[in-house]
């Protein structure tokens, strides 16, 4: 029977096969697989078996660092994370050494940029005699990070991206916008029109293809979908996410954004402050459901839009009551909201990338005086510069973070309670705010890309 070998709650591992001479992992018994975070993940064949290339930043502090490795791949599996969600993931066999002790364990490929360890070490790695203490941490030593200084094969990652811009109309500016932000940069950009593009899972393997041609492998998929194209366009992202591609805004989180109801309900469990609101599906509800909100003046909203699309103001329960059953014969499903009066139309919007706030601006009502309530809908607003409070900003970052997004726009209104979430847009209207404000969103954007696939462009 071998010694007991006992390891802290963290631990320096070592994976002597990839040629990584450590990665501080969190010694996980809750989870049965281990994981390891990666990038640009790649599947090839070599002597006639399946492989897997991937990137690996394995210093959090330091993701100037990158090593890529290659590894048989040994199987898909899917693996539930500790937040619910469902991800099938390439699995690799290699070695693991902590200490003195050197043993063949599984691990599943992830992304891991946003957690705090780039590996865990599942209980199916923890072989027999492994004794874990929870109230210590790197019993079996330290590493000393210079050994990264010296690799031949670590180096600042000066590689450009291969980005995906799924978009479903054509000529957009923005889009434009984009393209010419990344090029600069010197990166490799496809704009693709989703609707044009089709899928096939062949032998295991996800492709997508566009004019008879299969497209290359992408870093990064860069979603720009509208409602029209949404549900085409999640399905496209969907094929990308599953063979390893990263997204800026993940299906899931796209989804649930262009949900109002399901986005309401999500800032809700974060208490993030939004205006009362209310959702029915029965007819005979609707006079209920007006008085639990206390009447009008209500906001209806389409259940899949935002808050410049598919929303009308109504000023009396009647007229409530009344467009929410033609709406209803239509079968538009609305949520109801309650009309912030004391805002005058006016709202603050705000450009959230990376939880950071990099532009805002103040939507005003119209110029001559008309009060929204005799307009009876959004109409367009002008829009200045604005600079939003502490409180404001820490809100609008809230939101983004609540919905799982990393780029988005969020509405605000400001209400005798305080600042309040109306909208979160994960279509981001860059060309208003370029042009308002002069500064150079699209960049910025593209910087973002980089930072997260831990790439330079060319300065």
């Amino acid at each position: 029977m071998r010694m007991t070998f006992s390891v802290g709650w963290e631990e320096w591992v070592a994976l002597p096969d990839l040629a990584i001479p450590g990665v501080r992992a969190k010694i996980d018994t809750g989870a049965q697989t281990s994981s390891l975070h990666a990038f640009s993940v790649h599947p090839f064949r070599k002597n006639q078996a399946d492989y897997i290339r991937f990137g690996l930043h394995p210093l959090p502090e330091r993701p100037e660092i990158e090593i890529f490795c290659e590894a048989e791949l040994i199987g898909q599996r899917e693996i539930t994370s500790s937040n619910g969600e469902t991800e099938l993931r390439p699995i690799i066999r290699t070695h693991a050494r902590l200490g003195d002790r050197l043993w063949p364990i599984e691990i599943s490929l992830t992304n891991r940029e946003t957690m705090s360890y780039r590996m865990l070490l599942g209980r199916r790695a923890l072989e027999d005699g492994i004794l874990v203490d929870v109230t210590r941490s790197c019993i079996q030593g330290s590493l000393d990070l210079s050994v990264y200084d010296d690799l031949p094969h670590v180096h600042a990652a000066d590689r450009p991206l291969r980005i995906a811009l799924l978009h479903g109309a054509p000529g957009l500016a923005i889009c434009e916008r984009i393209i010419e932000a990344a090029q600069a940069r010197g990166h490799e950009i496809h704009a693709l029109d989703v609707n044009r593009c089709y899928m096939s899972v062949e032998q295991g393997q996800l492709r997508a293809h566009l004019n008879g041609e299969a497209l290359p492998r992408f870093d990064i998929a860069l979603p720009w979908l509208t409602a029209t194209d949404l549900v085409y366009g999640l399905a496209l992202l969907r094929q990308f996410e599953t063979s390893g591609i990263r997204s800026l805004n993940n299906s899931a989180a796209l989804a649930a954004c262009w949900d109002r109801l399901h986005a309401s309900q999500k800032l809700a469990r974060r208490a993030i402050p939004q205006p009362d609101m209310g959702f029915a599906n029965a007819t005979d509800s609707n006079a209920h459901l007006v008085k639990l909100l206390g009447g009008a003046p209500l906001m209806l909203k389409i259940l899949e839009g935002s808050e410049d699309r598919g929303a009308v103001i109504v000023d009396t329960r009647k007229a409530a009551q009344s467009v929410l059953a033609a709406m209803r014969g239509l079968r538009a499903h609305i949520l109801v909201q309650n009309y912030i009066a004391q805002a005058n139309g006016a709202a603050l919007r705000c450009f959230v990338l990376g939880r950071k706030i990099h532009a805002s601006l103040l939507l005003q009502p119209d110029p001559e005086g008309k009060s929204p309530l005799s307009q009876g809908d959004i109409s367009p607003r002008r829009a200045v510069k604005a600079r939003p409070t502490a409180l404001e900003r820490k809100i609008a970052s809230k939101a983004v973070s609540a919905l799982g997004l990393q780029a988005a726009v969020v509405d605000l209104v400001r209400s005798d309670a305080g600042p309040l979430v109306v909208d979160v847009d994960p279509i981001c209207d860059l060309e208003q705010f370029e042009t308002v404000t002069g500064l150079d969103l699209a960049a910025a954007l593209i910087g973002h890309l980089e930072d997260r696939s831990g790439r330079n462009g060319r300065h």
